[in-house]
């Protein structure tokens, strides 16, 4: 409805005589007088001046007031001020969020402050609504559904990735198993480059998938955290690492590739050479023991230095059938690190005569 604007600036506007000052009166010894509030509208309408019964209406609405006035007195309010003072949002939100700092249940004014908030593209607004709506629902089906409808408004309109995020980590409690929850987290994790969250999203997970899925799963996670720099991490990951077949290979390649990288600690280095080198053992890869014996050399203290060289050399002599000159010279080089070292004297005479022999 239009307002007379020839009326605004004349005495009328003020409603300052009885039958408002009556009708006020009423409400405000008695907020669910419907008949007053009839009154008061039609004065109004009447006067063409809203702006009084407006203020009232708010005025009312701040005080205490029982569910079921309120009930009644809430919608009635909005109607009035989107009637009067649509052009004007800031009567209607004061209103709307009065209804819903009263009563959290009232959806009818979350959804009409949403409309509000989202036609005038107040997002910071409408997503702080969201984060007080959260705050003070307990039952857990309408906080899901409210963090649901937060995530999209973020993630959609709002382009607010990271608030989207965090709206989704608090449903993810709440719908533990929803897999296309975990999903959208993950992409929405991945676009904006925040690795440690992915990987922590990720570990939470293991636990509720089958042993195939989990062993794949701890790939993406190990390599998600060397390439983010995080070999230590990575490590504990692979290092009870029970896959088979071409993801034992890959985890495989992601221990080695920690060894090698100069810029890994060398306790870290050393531990997956280590676990690579067992590997290679156990699977009688020569070829590829040896090598990791050759990138653990520089990084190993002189008694770690040692016990290569001897593994190095026992494996060339059961390869090469006690001919190999290298196993020799590994075992030369244990020697001469331990020259006093009689156990260590042994092995190398051991060794020695084996591989004089062949």
């Amino acid at each position: 409805m239009e307002i007379d604007e020839s009326r605004v600036d004349g005495e009328p506007l003020g409603m300052e005589d009885e039958v408002f000052s009556s009708a006020a009166r009423a409400v405000r010894e008695d907020p669910g007088d419907a008949a007053s509030w009839d009154r008061l509208e039609e004065h109004a309408a009447e006067q063409q001046a809203p702006e009084p019964v407006a203020a009232l209406y708010r005025e009312v609405l701040a005080g205490e007031l029982s569910k079921g006035t309120l009930a009644e007195l809430g919608p009635r309010a909005v109607r009035f001020h989107e009637e009067w003072l649509g052009g004007d949002a800031a009567p209607l939100v004061a209103v709307l969020e009065r209804v819903l700092d009263a009563d959290p249940a009232a959806d009818w004014a979350l959804q009409a402050l949403s409309v509000v908030h989202t036609v005038a593209e107040r997002w910071d607004e409408l997503l702080a609504l969201y984060d007080r709506q959260v705050a003070r629902t307990e039952d857990p089906e309408r906080r899901a559904a409210l963090l649901e409808e937060a995530a999209q408004t973020a993630k959609d309109f709002a382009g607010a990735p990271d608030r989207a995020i965090a709206f989704l980590r608090d449903l993810l409690p709440l719908r533990p198993d929803d897999a296309a929850l975990v999903a959208s987290l993950e992409r929405l994790l991945d676009r904006q480059g925040r690795r440690a969250d992915l990987v922590a999203l990720w570990r939470d997970q293991l636990p509720r998938l089958d042993d195939v899925a989990a062993r794949e799963l701890e790939l993406r996670m190990a390599r998600t955290l060397v390439d983010e720099g995080d070999a230590g991490e990575a490590l504990a990951l692979l290092r009870d690492y029970r896959g088979t077949g071409s993801d034992a290979d890959e985890a495989l390649a992601i221990l080695e590739e920690i060894g090698r990288d100069d810029a890994v600690a060398d306790p870290v280095r050393r531990e997956a050479l280590g676990l690579v080198r067992s590997r290679y053992a156990a699977a009688n890869r020569t070829s590829g023991f040896l090598d990791t014996v050759d990138a653990a050399l520089p990084l190993a203290d002189d008694e770690e230095r040692i016990e290569l060289h001897l593994q190095a050399a026992e494996r060339r002599v059961a390869a090469e059938g006690g001919r190999g000159t290298e196993a020799l010279e590994h075992l030369g080089a244990a020697l001469a690190l331990a020259p006093d070292d009689e156990e260590i004297a042994a092995r190398v005479g051991s060794l020695a005569d084996e591989v004089g022999a062949g």
